[in-house]
């Protein structure tokens, strides 16, 4: 999963931790770093980025918890998104090769 994962546009951090909140499910960022052996200053902006892509979901309360959106549902949006991409990226190398 992990090079699919990449292929649809995560880094290679943002990879890290999707699959460990997929396998150990709500974790807080603190955990997510332990588990996913991602540094801890690298947790929060790749989390923020998971939850811009529509990923994960978070709850809020004293400690911030993280979780993973079920994939069925927004993995059709992770490609469409990773498409539009890939569309405008075409139409950029297009212009700039007439």
């Amino acid at each position: 999963m992990y090079k699919e994962l990449r292929s649809l546009g995560l880094t290679s951090y943002e990879t890290k931790i999707y699959r460990c909140l997929l396998e150990y499910g709500k974790l807080n960022a603190k955990d997510i770093a332990s588990y996913s052996e991602v540094p801890p200053t690298a947790v929060y902006p790749n989390l923020k980025k998971l939850l811009q892509k529509g990923l994960l979901q978070q709850f809020n309360g004293e400690v911030a918890l993280f979780e993973v959106l079920p994939p069925s549902l927004v993995m059709p949006t992770l490609v469409e998104q990773e498409t539009k991409r890939l569309q405008e990226l075409q139409e950029v190398v297009v212009q700039q090769a007439e």
